[in-house]
């Protein structure tokens, strides 16, 4: 005879007493189908929204460690009072297992690196022109980089709940030639026109 999970024992918000190990998985996964789901974190970056999803990113969860610890539930003796007092509290009460659903960290790796080299700039340097209009020599000032700390980006998105939306973490790339680099360095020694 196979041994059923106890009344009262929830998996994921899942009602399984009475179930057996298989058929409290069956009944359990359509939850964790529905929290991939709802597995939505928003990023943003300057102008840019993006959502990493549960359903395009892989995602990973305990479901077989929720089972297995409801499963053990009292299985352990430890006196028929304690046990049947115990029974009784979980069948009035309840005791839920809930299942923890994360991304996949390798899967979300490749999305956040993806999400950053379409987004990353790339610094400008420092230049000069000519101005032949006022006859002078316009610097024109150098615009730092952005990047992505992806590091920081993955941490934060494992670390998120569903519909939260957090801010791209960047660092800042400085230009190799900055403005400091350049002004002063050029002048014009003298100009010339024909007709």
């Amino acid at each position: 005879k196979r041994i059923p999970m106890l009344d009262g024992v929830t998996i994921n918000g899942v009602p399984v007493g009475g179930m057996t190990m298989d058929e409290a998985k069956s009944a359990v996964l359509p939850s964790i189908e529905q929290a991939k789901k709802d597995l939505q974190i928003h990023v943003s970056f300057d102008d840019v929204n993006e959502t990493f999803s549960g359903e395009s990113i892989a995602t990973v969860s305990d479901v077989e460690q929720a089972l297995n610890d409801a499963f053990a539930l009292l299985r352990e003796d430890t006196g028929f009072e304690a046990v049947t007092a115990e029974v009784e509290r979980i069948k009035t009460s309840g005791q839920d297992f809930p299942v923890h659903l994360t991304f996949d960290e390798e899967a979300l790796r490749t999305a956040v690196n993806t999400f950053a080299e379409a987004n990353n700039t790339k610094p400008v340097n420092a230049t000069v022109a000519y101005n032949s209009d006022e006859n002078k020599i316009d610097f024109i000032s150098d615009i730092p980089g952005r990047t992505v700390d992806c590091e920081l980006l993955i941490a934060s998105l494992m670390n998120a709940q569903p519909g939260d939306t957090i801010a791209a973490p960047t660092e800042e790339t400085a230009a190799e030639i900055k403005l400091d680099d350049i002004q002063g360095k050029y002048v014009i020694r003298g100009t010339k026109t024909t007709n």
